[in-house]
């Protein structure tokens, strides 16, 4: 049994569309929850001839696999049952078997596969595309608004490249260095096509690698140009300017939702836009990105895929991902959180472990002449003079443990410090997490209390490091001056 009997005793009647690769068939989607059904119901499409039972792909909600997946996604079938059913024989379990350690949970991410990329005469007509999109866009104070009303500001839709096509552009195969296709029913030729919208761009390097549109009043919502880098296809990852030891990652679905988080956390984390719930990641900067973070936080849509594959990524990253998703009505992703008027920066912030709680706030507005308000004794200890009372708490809380803030041309950070085997001086990032509620508070005062900010600024000390011990003696030696 395959995959095209299995969807035929459903009810569903798949066509015949191509007969390469053993044969191509059409069909619904068997799916209940797929966006496609109502819009274009042959998105699902079946290779009754690949592998030893078939091969899906429904271009619709993105599922893919043989008749197994099919019967385990489809039916709840466990892999054995599924197997059963398929005819599939599978090697009996050994009588005595030698104890072992108890594995980890499969993760939902895929061994690193190698994206078959497209011609080089496709990437240079992509790339002319998007440019001349992006011209368009930056031009037009209305669709510039369109953006605003979902949080992304003219600044991000000029660093991430996001454009605007006026017209459908239509091309046969040939013209973008693709070899020449055509319809199996009516002998006619393919054309790749760059629909009117919202051009979403994704670059290695300057080489444009896929263009996905943005469709207002046409389905499906997001349409991606035929050729662009596939199996897999490069996710967006939007690396974070972090400069701590451990990173931290936010994986969502939508291009869209992965530019508004990074224009709003991006200091604090590294994005991935996964395109849909079901996505694995497959392509090496993806893979990398999500088993080399120290925390993964998941917001994927609220809705039943979302809910499936977030418990899905809980079990296989049980110690490192965390559900973020706000709640709401609607599908709460980072679009809809802010349109109903909540706050990015807010909501990550309040999820994330304290170590990365020291972001410089995007709305912190530097001011010269801060630190003390008048002049006094120095000494290691508070001074008796007038100081604003948070700059003061400040200097205790410091003395609580080892940690260091430091500001410098190269950057300003928080952290706690340790001495590692050699002697050097490195972030303690295991005593962050134990005293997690004092370094979210000093976190918290250092980035978002102005005074307690200029005070740190201005200290002497600053580019080395001021601490406990030395919070108010700096201030003594910049006095004396």
């Amino acid at each position: 049994m395959n995959v095209l009997s299995l969807v035929e005793q459903r009810g569903l009647a798949p066509r015949q569309v191509s007969s390469a690769k053993g044969g191509e068939y059409a069909s619904a989607c068997p799916f209940p929850d797929c966006v496609s059904k109502s819009a274009t119901p042959d998105r699902f499409r079946i290779w009754p001839e690949q592998g030893e039972s078939g091969k899906y792909w429904c271009r619709g909600c993105d599922r893919n696999g043989d008749a197994i997946n099919l019967l385990m996604e489809l039916d709840g079938k466990n892999f054995r049952e599924a197997a059963a059913i398929v005819g599939k024989r599978l090697d009996p379990r050994p009588a005595v078997r030698t104890p072992r350690m108890p594995a980890q949970v499969a993760a939902p991410v895929a061994t690193v596969r190698t994206p078959n990329m497209p011609p080089e005469q496709w990437t240079e007509r992509a790339g002319a595309i998007a440019a001349k999109a992006a011209e368009t866009l930056l031009a037009d104070p209305a669709r510039l608004e369109w953006l605003a009303k979902r949080g992304i500001t003219a600044k991000s839709a000029a660093r991430f490249g996001l454009g605007w096509n006026l017209e459908p552009i239509i091309r046969p195969y040939p013209a973008w260095g693709l070899p020449a296709e055509t319809w199996p029913e009516s002998g006619k030729p393919k054309y790749v096509r760059v629909p009117a919208g919202l051009v979403i761009p994704w670059r290695e390097g300057e080489t444009v690698l896929r263009l996905r549109v943005r469709q207002l009043d046409a389905e499906p919502k997001y349409y991606v140009t035929p050729g662009g880098a596939k199996n897999p296809q490069p996710l967006m990852v939007l690396p974070g300017t972090w400069s701590g030891q451990h990173k931290a990652v936010i994986l969502c679905e939508a291009e869209l939702d992965a530019i508004l988080l990074a224009q709003e956390v991006g200091d604090l984390v590294t994005v991935i836009a996964l395109g849909s719930a079901q996505t694995r990641p497959e392509d090496e900067l993806a893979v990398h990105t999500v088993q080399s973070a120290a925390w993964i936080g998941l917001w994927l849509d609220r809705d039943k895929a979302g809910d499936d594959y977030t418990a899905k990524w809980l079990q296989a990253y049980a110690d490192t991902a965390e559900d973020i998703r706000p709640q709401g009505d609607g599908k709460m992703d980072p679009g809809d959180t802010y349109a109903a008027g909540g706050s990015i920066r807010e909501h990550v912030l309040g999820s994330l472990p304290p170590a990365w709680r020291i972001g410089r706030s995007s709305t912190v507005q530097r001011e010269q002449g801060g630190g003390a308000e008048k002049k006094g004794e120095g000494s290691a200890e508070a001074p008796t003079m007038l100081v604003a009372e948070s700059v003061r708490e400040f200097g205790q809380l410091l003395k609580l443990g080892p940690i260091v803030c430091k500001s410098s041309g190269s950057g300003m950070s928080v952290m706690a410090v340790k001495r590692d085997g050699s002697g050097r001086v490195v972030q303690d990032a295991k005593w962050e997490l134990f005293h997690w509620e004092l370094m979210r508070k000093i976190s918290d005062m250092f980035w978002y209390d102005e005074a307690v900010f200029n005070f740190i600024d201005d200290h002497p000390q600053a580019a080395t490091g001021v601490h406990g011990r030395n919070y108010w003696a700096g201030l003594a030696r910049k006095q004396e001056k």
